[in-house]
């Protein structure tokens, strides 16, 4: 049953983006701003919880799962919505079940911890003598347990009886699936589809108003005494706040979808269908880092030594600049290695620019994958720029510093080249699988705008990532200014903290940023390994595969060992190495993949190495 619909319905359009091309660029621009905000306020009540021990509490435990819930929720919508704005909006059958069951489970967890929130303020305002025998570790990890598993297992009941639903349309009259939408497309309407549905709605209707009667009794207790009303008013108006904006959100919703009306304009009902997954998920860190003291204490701690501008105040008094002695082992060799070093860059910047400028000037050559191996060659100058002028001009130099501004500039700048170009190689497996796999769609998927926007992608998240590092780092309180290394490299400047616990959130976010990166290269294995298993069956694909992927495999296995070398020097402390192999290990990364990339690429891309012999011929027979 389940294969005969798919033969019938395979895509469904969303039907809730038919406006002209520039408000949905200027929509776009919004709503990535807006998610940015969201995952940023989440986040930092999140690491808040985790990092500060004395909000180790229920209260806070709970405060901290409402807020990975609604990150949870918000992943099911945005990134598949600014997709949307800049590409056809279809999604996939599965794609359509699945983001209806992230987003509804995500509304019924968030009644599920405000059901909890409530219950443990009732608790501990009404029963203050047993709170924390009622509320111990194993009941609070048991009621965080519940509180994702009943919702996970309710929807997939839900979405479970429609799996062999026959569906006679494919336009949803909105931005996402929603299982309403998907089943008003049911040729006949599965009746157990119905019974789970209202199970479900009585189930968490039930949630709402064992929330209403535990707060209404909290403020007829807490009106007799001052010090109860005080700390209703303290930490009972947050939740109560939350769960005012999510039950409003969620009767928009309810009434946009069941109650809809043909009269309401478009970007009214767009507006309630996305109303509960736009306000909640965005007021719920505010209201509580604003209301609650203890949370609002850690902010202000944080936001107060962060800024750059109060750090450098601060930090100038005893830090003012950076000594970097990887030069103490150059001291007979810095002419020769000067020499040499201005040679390399002399020779990056010249077969990078080839390279830039052949595939800009040649019509034939804009294509995705030469327009990825342009934005390719253009981080590579980037993030030479950022190490090897100030090379070479500290080995001239009779003393090799560097400004604590200046410092985080170049890691900044370093830093984000290096993971771009990840990010780029990431986009150009892709690509190759596309071409290689999927030939017939290839041009359709890899449209212009698709094609830009992730140029823009593989530019700006790098950016943004390393950038919340870096501010990260800037916050620190330093009791040492000499960099064992050529350049600066952030994770030596927060070895030179004064205090390890200061660096905690540091490491969490530099954690999470090599997880993020490590998933991007094993993307790219497993990606040709899965091409590299296509193109066997077929001679035609095989000689595709060689002539387009190996510079690619090349290129990134140079990348790999470049950053392994990089980490066994820096992080495992390779200290029975001599000075100057470590030093070569730490400047690798900047040495062969920018020199190497354009010389394979140039002369293994056939498009490409014609243009630059017909180029250098035709010179050359000019000259003559």
């Amino acid at each position: 049953m389940y294969m005969e619909n798919v033969s019938v319905v395979t895509e469904l359009t969303l039907e809730g983006l038919n406006f002209p091309w520039e408000q949905r660029v200027a929509l776009f621009c919004a709503t990535l701003l807006w998610y940015l905000m969201i995952l940023t306020g989440n986040i930092v009540i999140i690491v808040a919880i985790i990092v500060d021990r004395s909000l180790h509490e229920p209260m806070y435990i709970f405060l901290c799962n409402l807020c990975i819930n609604s990150l949870y929720g918000t992943i099911g919508f945005y990134p598949k919505f600014l997709f949307d704005l800049l590409n056809s909006h279809v999604i996939s059958y599965a794609g359509c079940m699945l983001q209806g069951f992230v987003i509804h489970s995500s509304v019924c967890g968030d009644f599920s911890l405000l059901a909890l929130m409530a219950f443990d303020r009732y608790v501990a305002l009404c029963r203050p003598l047993i709170y924390h025998s009622v509320m111990t570790k194993r009941r609070v990890f048991a009621l965080v347990t519940l509180s994702w598993v009943v919702p996970l297992f309710c929807m997939f009941m839900n979405t479970a009886t429609l799996l062999e639903t026959r569906l006679c349309g494919s336009h949803i009259k909105r931005l996402y699936c929603v299982n309403f939408m998907i089943v008003s497309l049911a040729c006949s309407p599965p009746v157990a589809g119905a019974y789970v549905t209202y199970f479900n709605i009585f189930f968490y209707f039930g949630h709402f108003v064992l929330i209403i009667w535990s707060y209404i009794y909290l403020i007829k207790t807490c009106l007799i005494g001052k010090k109860n009303w005080a700390k209703f008013m303290q930490t009972c108006v947050p939740h109560l706040i939350s769960l005012v904006v999510s039950a409003f959100a969620v009767l928009l919703d309810l009434l946009y979808m069941r109650f809809g009306s043909s009269d309401l304009s478009q970007n009214l009902s767009n507006f309630m269908a996305m109303e509960m997954l736009l306000i909640p998920p965005m007021l719920n860190p505010i209201v509580y880092g604003m209301k609650l003291t203890k949370i609002r204490i850690w902010i202000l701690k944080i936001v107060h030594t962060a800024p750059l501008s109060r750090t450098m105040k601060t930090n100038i008094s005893v830090i003012a600049t950076f000594s970097l002695s990887g030069f103490n082992e150059l001291t007979n060799l810095r002419l020769i290695v000067f020499a040499l070093t201005l040679l390399c860059y002399c020779f990056i910047l010249l077969a990078n620019i080839t390279l830039i400028l052949t595939i800009a000037s040649d019509k034939t050559l804009h294509e995705p994958m030469y327009i990825f191996l342009c934005g390719f060659c253009l981080n590579a100058l980037s993030g030479t720029a950022g190490f090897y002028p100030k090379f070479l001009s500290d080995l001239l130099s009779p003393v090799q510093v560097i400004s604590y501004a200046g410092c985080l500039v170049q890691a900044w700048v370093l830093y984000s080249s290096i993971c771009a170009d990840i990010t780029i190689l990431t986009i150009m497996a892709y690509d190759r699988y596309l071409a290689i796999c999927r030939p017939l769609e290839y041009h359709s998927i890899l449209s212009k705008r698709r094609l830009w926007g992730l140029m823009c992608y593989s530019c700006v998240t790098p950016f943004c990532v390393i950038g919340v590092n870096i501010f990260l780092t800037s916050r620190l309180r330093l009791c040492s200014s000499v960099i064992t290394k050529f350049f600066c490299v952030n994770w030596i400047i927060v070895k030179l903290a004064c205090a390890p616990s200061d660096t905690i959130i540091n490491n969490i976010v530099a954690n999470v940023t090599i997880i993020l990166y490590v998933s991007h290269c094993l993307f790219i294995v497993w990606s040709y390994l899965y091409l590299s298993r296509t193109c066997r069956t077929s001679i035609e694909n095989k000689a595709k595969f060689l002539q387009t992927c190996v510079p690619h495999l090349v290129s990134l296995l140079t990348f790999l060992f470049s950053i392994l070398f990089d980490i066994m020097s820096m992080r495992l402390g390779l200290l029975r190495v001599p000075q100057n192999l470590l030093n070569f290990f730490a400047i690798e990364v900047f040495l062969f993949p920018p020199l190497i990339n354009p010389l394979i690429y140039g002369f293994k891309l056939t498009k490409v190495r014609r243009r630059i012999i017909g180029f250098v011929t035709v010179k050359a027979k000019s000259n003559f």
